[in-house]
């Protein structure tokens, strides 16, 4: 790489996009080279402010001066050599776009989530492996003092142990006045309805919808501050106000970790939260609350009992490493690590619980979060989610499992192991072989479900019907102790 880094843009689907450009252009040893944008499957009816167009013509080629503008991205990265490729398309068409510019060899930096579900996240993972560049992902709250300072709070264990992470974020929807982006000020074009209809973020297919939009920000935080990855999630979606569109407007997901549960809520039909949007973080020995004061964000420490909460003091961002444009310079040109929340690892996890959290919408259960243990010859190019990992139909039997949910314990056993589950329910299998979940002996199998019909109510124990224990191999590793048959 020359001492010069060429840059070029693909996607000017999310108004971010204009935050990120910004960034990189101050940054000094840079040079814009092309853009050039995705073609939506329903074209825009207007170019109002943060649309596509707007952003693309207004901003990189015009304010930006980015010197040339492709019709087709591929061609672009036929025709230009460069270096960093900043991308913001629809979330669905992350995966591709992200594969392209890998095989051409340059870094890569998009806008926060990372994509429209896990199986895109991956794809985007492995072409960047295989390709040896950088994957970054921004986050907008990565940047803020408060949330920062949180961490380290956290860290220095002054609230105990983290329990609860709440999160809430939200706005009239992105194209509405008063919908506050990064370098956007919140003053809009309004636009109509129908011409909102015609925009990505309105459409489930090109990964728009409130979840994706903001509940994703709530996924990074509570994995950030608690610390280890998810286990489970459960997640409602709605169309409530935005009827002109087919994605959600509203949604909810709780999230199971193994010491700790997050409410992630994200809605694009608010005026007013009326109650900190947060994050809000319940540890053992203290509450803490990002909350907004006096035009600023501001930390506060609550230890309850009447006391008076107390205001942090912020932390000083890191000197040469205080901007997403410093972060990404430092690491391209030291090779050091970046901060946490923008490596790829870190936002697959993030991707997992709102990729958990879909599904679970779509099926009415509890969802386990996958990982990339259990990721392992899906088909990923349709963009589709993957299946959910199995769970245990059985109904929890008092003083056995790991007391929530449907998830059996880990029972004992001799001889060979079949393939085993966690106990904690998460997807990883486990290499050693010495234990192995199974099912409780004398319990039946739920009935299955059709599409469209709802998840039959569980029975109670005592009412379900009992079947010769004598016939699994479980009752007899189980209960007597007997190795299982070779």
């Amino acid at each position: 790489m020359s001492t010069t880094l060429r840059m070029g843009v693909i996607g000017f689907a999310h108004m971010h996009i204009n935050e990120l450009m910004r960034q990189m252009h101050g940054q000094p040893g840079v040079e814009w080279v092309a853009c050039a944008d995705t073609v939506p499957a329903i074209p825009e009816m207007v170019e109002a402010k943060n649309t596509r167009g707007w952003n693309k013509n207004a901003i990189a080629l015009g304010e930006l001066g980015i010197p040339k503008g492709y019709d087709d991205y591929r061609e672009m990265l036929d025709k230009e050599q460069l270096d960093l490729v900043i991308f913001c398309p629809e979330n669905a068409k992350h995966g591709e776009v992200a594969e392209a510019i890998a095989a051409h060899g340059a870094h890569m930096l998009t806008e926060k989530p990372m994509a429209a579900s896990l199986s895109e996240a991956l794809r985007m993972k492995r072409a960047a492996d295989r390709a040896g560049v950088s994957l970054i992902t921004n986050w907008p709250i990565t940047w803020s003092p408060a949330v920062r300072t949180a961490q380290r709070v956290i860290a220095e264990g002054l609230i105990g142990d983290v329990w609860q992470v709440k999160w809430r974020a939200g706005s009239m929807g992105p194209l509405s006045h008063g919908s506050v982006h990064p370098g956007v000020d919140g003053t809009m074009v309004e636009i109509t309805e129908v011409e909102k209809g015609a925009t990505w973020w309105h459409h489930a297919a090109a990964g728009g919808g409130a979840l994706l939009d903001y509940c994703c920000y709530g996924a990074c935080l509570s994995r950030w501050f608690i610390g280890e990855g998810a286990v489970a999630a459960n997640g409602m979606v709605a169309n409530l106000r935005s009827h002109y569109g087919d994605a959600d407007d509203n949604a909810v997901i709780t999230v199971r970790f193994p010491k700790a549960i997050a409410i992630l809520e994200a809605t694009w039909s608010c005026l007013d939260h009326g109650v900190p949007t947060g994050p809000i973080i319940y540890g053992s020995t203290g509450t803490l609350v990002v909350d907004r004061a006096h035009g600023r964000q501001v930390l506060l420490l609550k230890r309850g009992r009447g006391a008076e909460p107390v205001e942090v003091d912020l932390d000083t961002l890191p000197e040469g490493r205080a901007t997403l444009g410093q972060e990404v310079m430092h690491h391209i040109r030291t090779g050091e690590a970046l901060h946490e929340t923008l490596q790829a690892g870190f936002n697959l996890e993030a991707q997992a619980i709102l990729d958990a959290g879909q599904r679970s919408a779509k099926s009415g259960r509890l969802e386990l979060v996958n990982d990339m243990d259990w990721c392992v010859g899906y088909p990923t190019a349709g963009g589709g989610a993957l299946p959910a990992a199995p769970t245990s139909p059985l109904p929890q039997q008092r003083g056995r499992g790991t007391g929530w949910g449907s998830i059996p314990a880990r029972v004992p056993v001799t001889g060979k192991a079949n393939a085993c589950r966690d106990a904690r329910g998460a997807a990883r299998a486990r290499a050693a072989t010495g234990w192995r979940a199974c099912r409780y002996p004398g319990w039946r199998r739920r009935p299955q479900t059709t599409p469209g019909e709802a998840p039959p109510m569980r029975r109670a124990a005592h009412a379900t019907r009992r079947v010769d224990p004598a016939r699994t191999a479980c009752a007899r590793d189980g209960a007597g102790g007997r190795p299982s048959p070779k």
